[in-house]
């Protein structure tokens, strides 16, 4: 069978090598770009400023490239377009245009029957007794095959079909003749009626009706809110007096996963490419931040930080770091107090508001000699100048207060969590199975005076894993953070995922994890910190088992400092006060102004001026090996451009046109790809 079919279509061996080749050759293109996108992302991520550049430039090309093949050639990869536009693969392959069209391309068979042979005299006889015989009989043969009845019924339904067919023709003959003679504006003007001859459909497609009032779902109704009925609840009633759980909105119930359906209507289309755009792409691309030094101010989007840090019982302060170092807590032997201290938690109390007046305080929550304690102090701005450092260490034990705390169990407590809008405290506990959160109202936390912890309200009975991850607060993200581990084999890989403060009494009365995902990290547990927009870790190199410290922002993963410290140790905690906390505790909250305080925070992004473009490319220039390589896929760019353009002006008409003389009878849907 195989051969017969090779014999019928000599070409079909030759146009599936050919098929298959170009998926092959496709398939092999797209792993070259995907590695190609590789090597630009290593050259982009790496500290050399002359790499970033050529990786600008690398991406720049990658993406252009990537997006022409996609236009052109990536259709060969699925089984949308089967076939170019080709007469032999028209007339030999396309088989399901040959069923409906076949009669115009293939002759028809000859009809079965007598050979007629015309006389060439008129004296000779057409037809010879023989044949005159042979005739007759088959014609009595073929009156005796069927009856009267069966001839009456094959006349009856060859009449009814064929009937009026003459007719038929005839009006549209008419009708076609009256419409070439018609003028060509008004019949360009003017649509033509649909055709009496052709009887419309008894039963049409209806379109789908529109949704009725109804059957709409109110996602702001009060079947959302409701919290689940297998949750125990103590103190419901001052819960609901602290407003702690609003309507939800429709920002909130996206926030926690609840979103609305978006129509997809629209229709794509197609756009010419824009050489400007391409050009500003590249240009854009060489102004990156090429620096080999990432300085804090960098990082944290302003000049105006305090760092501190916690260890034991000793507390530091710092600023004005300088590029690519560590902090100095911990590099220094520096004085260590009699006492023991252990913390479950250090909270800081800040106030960012315009209207706060009173220096920041940090509530330390654990024990001091086995004993349990909850201790608050006021920060302090750094008084010496050691080593381009603004620096002070102190004790925490000196200038502390106490704060009475209700149910306060160093055992059960896993966090501490501080809502600097609304000036709540919680407390989490865990109990094996399940954790419970304590909620505390603190007074005196904007007024400057003695703090005071009044018990609100207990959450009791929920999931246990609430009070396994590790929680920390940004009052300037406004957000709460928790660490998560992800793998059960290596404890240093987790994930970090954020809760809005206002969302935190939803998120413990929701039986699951909704947190919003911030990043995935490979670090040691006990050295992530996050305060400031700013998050700490340490990690250990492989190999050399040398301890890194690193600081990376929320909101930009690109950048980070990494160090490496005097001495291996990570501080029990890292803070940032920044902004107009910070300017209060440098100036004095009585002294301290707003206004000034936000005219003297001079840091700003730095911005991509013509005269940066100037330098950088300055610096290309004298580099040869990126010189070679950026002009060598400028101009692979320029070809693939030329390319394009040319294939755009290939017009498939004109092409059908010149085929059209061959096959006159050729269809005009068939001169596009299939």
């Amino acid at each position: 069978m195989a051969e017969s079919a090779a014999a019928v279509h000599p070409k079909k061996a030759s146009v599936l090598q050919c098929r298959t080749s170009r998926f092959e050759v496709t398939l092999g293109v797209f792993f070259t770009a995907a590695l190609f996108h590789f090597v630009a992302d290593l050259l982009a991520k790496s500290p050399s400023g002359s790499a970033q550049a050529i990786g600008g430039v690398v991406v720049a090309f990658a993406g252009f490239f990537s997006f022409v093949w996609m236009r052109i050639h990536s259709s060969a990869l699925s089984r949308r377009r089967r076939a170019y536009f080709d007469e032999a693969n028209i007339l030999e392959t396309y088989q399901p245009r040959a069923r409906a069209m076949g009669h115009l391309f293939q002759p028809d068979p000859p009809t079965p029957g007598a050979t007629v042979t015309i006389a060439d005299s008129k004296d000779q006889e057409m037809h010879t007794d023989a044949e005159k015989a042979a005739f007759n009989k088959n014609r009595d043969t073929d009156q005796e095959m069927h009856t009267d009845a069966e001839k009456a019924a094959f006349n009856k339904n060859r009449d009814t079909h064929y009937a009026n067919m003459f007719e038929q023709a005839m009006r549209l003959n008419r009708e076609m003749d009256a419409a070439a003679k018609a003028p060509i504006s008004s019949a360009a003007s003017t649509k033509p009626e649909e055709s009496k001859g052709f009887p419309k459909p008894e039963n049409p497609v209806k379109s789908p009706g529109k949704l009725s009032e109804e059957n709409k779902t109110d996602l702001s109704s009060d079947a959302f809110n409701a919290p689940p009925d297998d949750h125990t609840l103590k103190d419901v009633s001052e819960i609901k007096s602290l407003n702690l759980v609003p309507a939800l909105t429709p920002e909130e119930m996206q926030s926690f996963g609840i979103r609305r359906s978006k129509s997809k209507t629209g229709k794509l289309t197609k756009k010419k490419m824009n050489l400007r755009a391409i050009v500003s792409l590249l240009a854009f691309c060489f102004c990156v931040h090429g620096s080999r030094t990432t300085t804090m101010e960098q990082l944290l989007e302003t000049n105006q930080f305090l760092v501190v840090g916690v260890s034991g019982c000793k507390i530091t302060f710092e600023t004005d770091w300088p590029d690519r170092t560590c902090a100095m807590h911990g590099q220094e032997e520096e004085r260590v107090p009699d006492s023991t201290c252990t913390w479950k938690a250090i909270v800081p109390l800040s106030d960012p508001r315009e209207q706060s007046s009173v220096p920041t305080k940090v509530l330390f929550v654990g024990q001091i000699d086995s004993r349990p304690v909850v201790v608050v102090r006021t920060l302090e701005f750094p008084r010496g100048y050691r080593e381009g450092h603004h620096y002070h260490h102190a004790s925490i034990l000196d200038n502390k207060s106490d704060l009475n705390l209700a149910w306060y169990s160093p055992q059960t407590l896993t966090g501490v969590l501080y809502d600097n809008e609304q000036h709540l405290l919680y407390l989490i506990h865990y109990w094996g199975s399940t954790s419970s959160v304590y909620i505390y109202a603190l007074d005196g936390v904007t007024e400057g005076t003695t703090l005071k912890a009044t018990h609100a309200a207990t959450i009791s009975g929920r999931p246990g894993y609430l009070g396994k991850l590790k929680w920390f607060s940004d009052p300037y993200k406004k957000k709460f953070y928790y660490y998560n581990n992800t793998s059960a084999k290596d404890r240093r890989t987790g994930e970090l995922k954020s809760v809005l403060m206002a969302d935190f009494i939803r998120f413990v009365m929701s039986d699951e994890e909704v947190g919003d995902a911030e990043r995935s990290i490979a670090a040691d547990p006990s050295s992530i910190y996050i305060s400031g927009g700013a998050l700490f870790a340490a990690y250990q190199e492989q190999g050399n088992q040398t301890t890194r410290h690193i600081v990376i922002p929320l909101d930009n993963f690109s950048l980070a400092i990494r160090c490496h410290p005097v001495k291996d140790k990570s501080p029990d905690a890292m803070m940032i006060v920044r902004d107009w906390e910070f300017c209060k505790l440098r100036d004095g909250a009585a002294h301290a102004n707003y206004t000034a305080c936000r005219k003297a925070n001079t840091w700003s992004k730095p911005q991509c001026t013509l005269q940066s473009i100037e330098i950088i490319e300055s610096n290309l220039i004298s580099l040869p090996g990126a010189f070679l390589i950026s002009t060598t896929i400028v101009l692979v760019a320029l070809v693939c451009i030329v390319v394009y353009c040319r294939r755009s002006k290939y017009s498939t008409a004109s092409h059908a046109r010149n085929v059209q003389p061959a096959y006159p009878n050729l269809a005009t849907d068939m001169s596009y790809d299939f």
